[in-house]
């Protein structure tokens, strides 16, 4: 019962996302740009949310090695791609904006701070497994 209070928020978060893709499907034409991108923008968030179940699941490892291991490696990507669903919300209002999809696809700047978080998430772990 300790488990599913820590990880319901995140359970109940990944209901709505599987309810707001469904609802999405039926609904919106595939072939619509926006309709991609919205779809998109569900899986970012709903990868960020696994990801951050996850590691709560193994947060507890009761001391075991691999479970410190497994969580450290989770962590490590839950904040890499963290900014994932913001880059992809912006390129979504870019597009929005400006309406010309090709436009939006040369600006490389929305998936620039993921590639900043796994160079500092790579410097840091370099430090790390030094000490260990």
């Amino acid at each position: 019962m300790d488990a599913f209070r820590i990880i319901d928020l995140s359970l109940y978060a990944q209901i709505i996302l599987i309810y707001l893709f469904i609802f999405t499907l039926k609904n919106s034409s595939l072939r619509e740009k926006s309709t991609k991108l919205f779809i998109w923008i569900l899986f970012a968030i709903s990868f960020t949310n696994m990801l951050e179940l996850v590691s709560w699941i193994f947060r507890g490892g009761n001391g075991a090695t691999w479970a410190y291991y497994t969580n450290y490696i989770i962590v490590s990507l839950l904040l890499a791609f963290n900014s994932v669903p913001a880059a992809v919300w912006i390129r979504y209002i870019d597009y929005k904006i400006l309406g010309d999809y090709k436009k939006s696809l040369k600006t490389i700047s929305y998936i620039s701070n993921t590639f900043l978080h796994l160079f500092c998430i790579d410097y840091c772990q370099h430090f790390h497994w030094h000490r260990l």
